[in-house]
């Protein structure tokens, strides 16, 4: 039980280092469109029923990259839904995702009956788990240098657009409003796509994601852009993170009967 509390706990960590670079946020996965579909080509992407083809147009990748760039800027809150597919397995999560600028971000994830909350705040991470009450460790934000060598990120995208082929990829409707949205294929790989739909304020609020024959889809259910400093505050008092290495280290994310037992099998 230790173990995989821990392990919960460490994907929560990498999850929000996802989202973390320099310069933006980036988005990750949420709940599956209803009307997305697979992509049928090297180039294709998921069609949405209704949705007008997609266009090569000139500005498309300025664009892209323009709202990219504007959500250092903005603030959102905004409620997904997560699926992912991977050799045939398909796990479905719930988050919710608060951004302030640049440097402040949070994650709440419940999957598989634990919930947890991931804060990155003035270069630290801090990890909070809830069993009956909240627990919480910090470390500090590990170095990104290096990120975009080994996968597309945003920050990538923003740096290098030439790298990839934009185009605009029509509308979606999600959380209520419409959604613009565009396609993005990495010049150089095969099957690896993405496709982005922003609200007319510049919240992501659908991510696809097909790389490596796996697909995540990111849904929001709801949106706000109004989010408060004391979103950022954990509900507990952190304490440094318990070391990987330490196969008693899960043992300290539980309590009572729980942390007993774990401690005697260690």
């Amino acid at each position: 039980m230790g173990k995989t509390i821990l392990i919960v706990c460490a994907v929560a960590l990498l999850f929000l280092a996802a989202c973390a670079s320099d310069g933006a946020p980036s988005t990750m996965p949420a709940a599956p469109g209803n009307d997305a579909q697979p992509p049928s080509g090297g180039d294709g992407g998921p069609q949405l029923a209704g949705q007008q083809p997609a266009t090569n147009s000139g500005g498309a990748a300025s664009a892209f990259t323009a709202l990219l760039g504007k959500r250092t800027s903005l603030s959102w809150k905004v409620a997904y839904t997560i699926t992912t597919t991977t050799n045939g397995q398909t796990v479905t999560s719930a988050m919710t995702q608060y951004v302030k600028g640049s440097d402040r971000i949070r994650m709440d994830l419940a999957t598989q009956g634990v919930e947890t909350r991931t804060y990155l705040t003035d270069k630290v991470y801090t990890s909070c788990m809830n069993q009956g009450s909240w627990t919480c460790f910090k470390i500090d934000a590990p170095n990104q240098t290096g990120a975009a060598d080994t996968q597309a990120t945003e920050q990538q995208m923003q740096d290098d657009i030439a790298a990839y082929n934009v185009v605009a990829d029509g509308t979606k409707s999600v959380a209520g409003v419409t959604a613009t949205c565009y396609k993005i294929t990495e010049k150089a790989q095969q099957g690896f796509l993405y496709r982005y739909c922003f609200s007319k304020e510049g919240v992501p609020l659908y991510l696809y994601i097909l790389t490596g024959g796996a697909t995540t889809e990111m849904t929001a259910t709801s949106y706000t852009t109004s989010v408060s400093d004391s979103d950022f505050t954990p509900p507990a008092a952190a304490s440094a993170m318990p070391s990987a290495n330490d196969p008693c280290s899960g043992c300290s994310f539980l309590s009572g009967s729980q942390k007993d037992a774990c401690l005697a099998a260690c």
